[in-house]
């Protein structure tokens, strides 16, 4: 069985991609930030794990986590809005994190989620591109003998 942080991002994952996004394709929802994409792959949105504190011991044998989960959504000039690539992000960012704050407790496997930093940044492959990150603190918990329950 897989990590509780694992199965986190699984769920965020399937809320991202049923009912699809407005403006991703296909496929348009990833694990790896660092996916080897084609341009006319884009816009996508990549859910990915980071760090987790040191858990809190919130009752004898239970533990508070928090896992820094990242939502990077990547798009191209003219994309989905029709303006910069940096603008076509946007739409993205926001209807993803209207899904993710409409299901807080990820099915029970949360308790909460907080918005963390945003991050925006720009490049140029064949076109130019841009990337807009947002960290969530999403927190959950789990017993002193298992990472997965």
């Amino acid at each position: 069985m897989s990590s509780k942080a694992l199965q986190i991002v699984e769920v965020i994952q399937t809320l991202f991609e049923t009912p699809a996004l407005t403006g991703i394709g296909a496929g348009g929802v990833v694990d790896d930030p660092d996916y080897a994409f084609n341009v006319s792959d884009l816009p996508m949105v990549a859910v990915y794990m980071g760090d987790e504190t040191p858990p809190d011991r919130s009752v004898i044998s239970m533990h508070d986590n928090t896992a820094i989960i990242t939502v990077r959504v990547t798009a191209k000039k003219g994309g989905v809005t029709g303006k910069s690539a940096l603008a076509s992000c946007d739409p993205l960012v926001v209807a993803t994190y209207n899904r993710l704050m409409a299901a807080p407790t990820l099915g029970g496997l949360a308790f909460d989620i907080q918005k963390q930093a945003t991050r925006r940044s720009r490049d140029v492959i064949e076109v130019p591109v841009a990337y807009t990150e947002i960290d969530y603190a999403v927190q959950f918990r789990t017993t002193d003998t298992s990472l997965e329950t």
